[in-house]
């Protein structure tokens, strides 16, 4: 199970950012959820900004993210947890590469 903080995301766009993410791909609340393995109300709690999500699942939203807009406020609240955008592709190829292994990689 992955750590939630019970902070609130930066700005309050991180909400706004992953409901984005979450319409462009025609998606309602439990596909998404479904399509990332996360629990629906989990998703829920951070389209409202009840809860941030942990680094590993901002960096899954950070792939499913294709536009800039939607990418700002993830990227805003990595760097609020400490994550500069180096970190980012550190984290990045490992996670990758650790899938090309077949390795289990927790979101």
């Amino acid at each position: 199970m992955a750590f939630h903080s019970k902070r609130r995301p930066p700005g309050g766009k991180l909400g706004s950012g992953i409901r984005s993410i979450r319409k462009r791909l025609d998606l309602n609340q439990g596909e998404f959820a479904d399509k990332l393995g996360w629990p629906r109300n989990t998703l829920v709690q951070y389209e409202l900004h009840k809860i941030m999500p942990s680094t590993g699942r901002l960096f899954r939203l950070l792939q499913e993210s294709t536009e800039e807009r939607e990418k700002a406020p993830i990227v805003a609240a990595l760097e609020a947890q400490g994550i500069n955008l180096a970190d980012l592709s550190a984290i990045a190829g490992s996670y990758t590469h650790s899938a090309q292994q077949g390795l289990e990689v927790q979101p």
